[in-house]
């Protein structure tokens, strides 16, 4: 049985806004998981996500949670994730990376303390 992408999508935001997830980030959340499923990347797809679930629920991962910077040097940085939703707290490494390489020609961030 195949479902429509939107059709996951849709499912996938109304499992996370009932964690308490903020609407925008299961949106995001949702989105990535729903890309990666559709891109054929089951490891960080619809395979993964009932253990997101599971981690969410019994308090593993923390809904609330956004990354920080914990230390900068030049071009590397290094961020903690406070035990929040691993692919959002990819996103905003691989944003602060980004940004990093705008202005330094390089930019490598490390990210501790996030989930699969």
């Amino acid at each position: 049985m195949r479902i429509s992408y939107q059709d996951l999508y849709d499912a996938l935001v109304r499992a996370l806004a009932k964690t308490g997830l903020e609407p925008g980030r299961a949106a995001r959340c949702a989105r990535i998981v729903a890309d990666s499923s559709r891109d054929g990347v089951a490891s960080h797809g619809l395979n993964l996500f009932p253990r997101l679930m599971t981690m969410i629920r019994t308090g593993v991962v923390d809904v609330g949670a956004r990354p920080v910077r914990v230390s900068a040097q030049g071009a590397l940085e290094r961020w903690d994730g406070r035990r929040g939703i691993g692919n959002l707290n990819a996103q905003a490494s691989m944003d602060a990376a980004i940004a990093l390489a705008r202005v330094h020609g390089i930019g490598c961030v490390a990210l501790a303390n996030t989930n699969h």
